[in-house]
């Protein structure tokens, strides 16, 4: 379902703005993370614990590498999502839930390491100061601009995906 999600949008046009080009312009040591917003395919590390720096994202990157034996590619961080699919699991065991049919759209609003020359510190103060997570409106668009593609999809085309999963 991943991957027939990510054929479907991953020419999908994302909004860029000056201020997220300036906010990407300080991360030039971490390639990924100057390119503009797009669809990407990735591992997402949901934990009860929200966190940024080098150290907890070296600890993502290994249990990603763990539980994926080698073959996950941590990209985001989550915290709420650990929460929601517990509860997905627990309706599942009880069968009212078809963990197959369960597909996590995940968007960046911020960063979990600071840029080149801060600190852990220095970067939770700066989010501070610009009135919460800096990419945190033009995220909740993309979610929607990415997730209507795939709504869309299988509410236009239920009589093929009722019975099967994508």
């Amino acid at each position: 379902m991943v991957q027939w999600a990510y054929a479907q949008t991953k020419n999908v046009h994302l909004a860029d703005t000056p201020q997220l080009a300036a906010m990407r312009e300080r991360y030039g040591t971490f390639p990924s993370a100057g390119k503009p917003p797009s669809v990407d395919l990735g591992d997402t590390m949901a934990a009860g614990i929200f966190w940024v720096g080098g150290r907890m994202n070296s600890w993502a990157e290994g249990w990603v590498h763990y539980w994926t034996k080698g073959k996950g590619r941590f990209v985001t961080t989550a915290e709420e999502d650990a929460g929601f699919m517990e509860a997905l699991g627990f309706l599942a065991d009880a069968g009212k839930v078809d963990l197959n049919r369960v597909l996590v759209l995940r968007t960046a609003s911020n960063f979990d390491m600071p840029p080149a020359g801060e600190t852990p510190a220095q970067l939770l103060a700066a989010e501070a100061d610009e009135k919460g997570f800096s990419g945190f409106d033009p995220s909740v668009e993309a979610a929607y601009t990415v997730g209507s593609v795939v709504v869309r999809k299988l509410a236009d085309h239920w009589n093929l995906y009722e019975s099967r999963v994508p």
